[in-house]
């Protein structure tokens, strides 16, 4: 949350007198304007970034000209996108890689128990269905290797440009396979529970209708791994809405994104339909 404060709260890069001057020249009456908090480098030339409302951009050039949309367009996707992965990577990213493992490790564990004790009585299916739920906790677990590693990478990348000021396209794709790699890893996670939930949802009956009292030890390790699946996400749960979001942009999500230089459906839309008619550069 530091981070995301210096963001929006703190210092910003100094704006030029006469980039300063146009972006006043710019607003209407009963606005204020805030700058995007660093300087953006293309093509041998940097730019800033003012907002003077939610959609409201200009882009001015550092000799205080004001660009045609047709030629900065590039720069106000970034500084548009780069607000937006701000975001995500230090709230988002910070809260999943807080999710703790312990639980999917103790479901490996008792899930372990039963494959050594009672695989070879299990029909076919319950087979199958043991190995979903395998599938289930050790992707979690890593899942949360990938989560953790990018937002520490990308919070650090963060820091760094609120200390120099300046966004390259370069630094942007690196910020952006950041924030790609947390998102691919969460709803790749939470997906694969919602797809196995009738698998194992099949595997505990069987288990609970299989194993008597009798067995004490097994048939508390049932009753345990009942309860651990109750907790994971399955059809009939309202999942976190931003893991929902990305159902329709899957095929992209898994082998686009992140990739250098390519725009998401989800973001291009927002960019074309409520950007790019609201810049208050020159069409």
């Amino acid at each position: 949350m530091k981070t995301l404060k210096r963001l929006i709260f703190g210092d910003k890069v100094t704006l030029p007198p006469k980039v300063k001057q146009r972006m006043k020249e710019y607003k209407r009456k009963g606005e204020f304007y805030i700058h995007f908090f660093c300087k953006i480098e293309y093509k041998g030339h940097y730019y800033y970034n003012a907002s003077y409302g939610k959609w409201n951009f200009l882009i001015v050039r550092e000799d205080g000209e004001v660009p045609p949309l047709s030629e900065i367009e590039s720069v106000l996707w970034m500084a548009n996108t780069t607000d937006a992965m701000a975001m995500t990577i230090t709230t988002l990213g910070k809260r999943w890689a807080k999710d703790t493992t312990r639980y999917h490790e103790r479901m490996l564990t008792l899930l372990n128990r039963i494959d050594h004790q009672m695989r070879n009585t299990m029909p076919q299916e319950i087979r199958e269905a043991l190995d979903a739920f395998f599938e289930v906790s050790r992707t979690f677990i890593q899942s949360q290797e990938v989560i953790k590693e990018n937002y520490q990478k990308g919070k650090a990348f963060l820091d760094y440009i609120t200390k120099t000021y300046i966004l390259t396209e370069e630094k942007y794709h690196e910020l952006s396979k950041y924030k790609h790699e947390m998102w691919k890893a969460a709803y790749l996670s939470t997906k694969l529970q919602m797809d196995t939930y009738e698998k194992r949802e099949k595997l505990i009956q069987y288990l609970v209708s299989n194993v008597s009292i009798s067995s004490f030890r097994l048939w508390l390790t049932v009753r345990e791994l009942k309860y651990h699946h109750k907790k994971l996400a399955d059809p009939k749960k309202r999942i976190a809405w931003e893991i929902e979001a990305l159902e329709p942009y899957h095929d992209e999500l898994i082998h686009k994104a992140g990739e250098k230089g390519y725009r998401t459906q989800i973001d291009v839309q927002d960019f074309e339909e409520k950007v790019l008619p609201n810049a208050r550069n020159p069409k």
